[in-house]
């Protein structure tokens, strides 16, 4: 729908989001994420690429949370780990595996 501004939809999504129809995500390129899901996950954040992938493990929903000392009340969270996907470690591997290559060249010459 041509006619809709980017600002209207972005408007329309954080209404959803206090709602609860949708989850903000956090990115650190400060871009703004929603997804559907909204029930407690975590992520997994390729710093190269930027893709953001869902990521489900019952040990990080039962971590001990900060609070009791310094009477902070936690109402939700979401553990975001950030490096590289398998696709840009590949080809970061390969680059230097390259590159590595071009230096022992340049040694024997």
């Amino acid at each position: 729908m041509p006619e809709i501004s980017r600002t209207t939809v972005y408007r329309i999504l954080e209404t959803f989001a206090r709602l609860g129809v949708v989850r903000k995500a956090g990115h650190p390129d400060a871009v703004a994420r929603y997804e559907s899901r909204t029930s407690r996950h975590h992520h997994l954040l390729c710093v190269r690429c930027g893709r953001m992938e869902d990521l489900d493990d019952e040990s990080l929903d039962r971590i001990d949370l900060p609070g009791r000392e310094t009477g902070y009340r936690i109402e939700d969270y979401s553990i975001q780990f950030r490096g590289l996907c398998a696709k840009c470690a590949n080809a970061e591997g390969r680059r230097r595996a390259g590159n590595s290559g071009d230096k022992r060249r340049g040694k024997t010459r």
